[in-house]
């Protein structure tokens, strides 16, 4: 895929290798591209840890799970939630934990 940049991911999503549940794209920033990525298992203090964000190449991403993919052009705003029959449109968590410093 095209070089889309860094995205913030938990450290729970990336060390068990877990499918994304959650995605949602802010605006970039000098660090990332604005995709967050949560595996949906994440309780608030977990989540609320900065040590327990990671930023990471997208293609790790794409990696553990491909299907993310197909929303990769969705535009700063934009949350997906992935459900029994594919993924589905919700409304962006504007206050999220994930618009802090991630390691």
């Amino acid at each position: 895929m095209k070089y889309l940049g860094n995205v913030i991911a938990t450290k729970m999503l990336l060390e068990q290798r877990l499918r994304v549940r959650l995605m949602y794209r802010n605006k970039p920033s000098n660090h990332d591209s604005g995709w967050h990525f949560l595996c949906g298992l994440e309780e608030q203090e977990y989540l609320d840890n900065p040590k327990n964000l990671v930023i990471c190449d997208i293609n790790t991403i794409l990696e553990i799970d491909p299907e993310v993919e197909l929303h990769l052009i969705a535009p700063p705003g934009s949350a997906f939630m992935q459900v029994a029959r594919g993924w589905s449109s919700v409304s962006h968590p504007k206050n999220h934990v994930l618009e802090g410093y991630c390691e």
